[in-house]
């Protein structure tokens, strides 16, 4: 029950971990495996735990198929079960949530996980970015950036630029945290600030 209340933790640490070592190169299918492996661990957990309430003798118990609908359904399912005996049939519920949220704030703080969950979304957003900001110095640019960007703060990527008269430049721009998130910054306009 305890290792299931810690799920959001394990999730956490792994997903930082997968980030710090691949970088957004794992994609999608990477992040969806491991959260589809923390879904089964759950399930076993949960028939583990409700084996060893009966093994207790504890007539009052929720039945491991509740963990079919997630670790919270499981772990409500299970305090109100054991509440009727102890008290503290509510800590595991509480732990898991607050981990939750731990979770949910850690994107805050490391924008890296959402940006190599959705990389495409984030790819995109830096173009539109470094489009904007040729347009601020009078450019008129079509952007093509890696489909992969930059998942830690301060690293940079190369994206192509295209002017309106057909000429090439590569534009140098880093990943920057602005206003407690993120922002794409050009470091480098390339070739075009020389024959502009």
């Amino acid at each position: 029950m305890w290792i299931i209340a810690l799920i959001p933790l394990l999730l956490l640490v792994v997903s930082l971990l997968l980030l710090l070592g691949f970088g957004a190169t794992l994609g999608v299918m990477v992040t969806a495996g491991v959260w589809a492996g923390a879904y089964v661990l759950v399930v076993i957990l949960a028939i583990v735990d409700s084996a060893q309430l009966r093994r207790a003798g504890y007539e009052h118990r929720a039945s491991w198929a509740w963990a079919l609908l997630t670790a919270p359904v499981y772990l409500i399912a299970r305090s109100m079960s054991v509440s009727r005996i102890g008290r503290l049939g509510l800590a595991p519920l509480l732990v898991w949530a607050t981990l939750g949220l731990v979770q949910i704030g850690s994107v805050l703080v490391v924008p890296g996980l959402l940006i190599s969950a959705i990389p495409n979304v984030f790819s995109t957003e830096a173009q539109q970015s470094v489009s904007s900001d040729a347009s601020i110095i009078g450019a008129q640019l079509d952007v093509t950036c890696p489909a992969i960007p930059p998942v830690l703060v301060g690293q940079q990527f190369s994206c192509a630029a295209k002017s309106s008269s057909g000429d090439s430049y590569d534009v140098t721009v880093s990943l920057q945290r602005v206003n407690g998130w993120i922002n794409w910054r050009v470091d480098d306009w390339g070739i075009y600030t020389l024959t502009r």
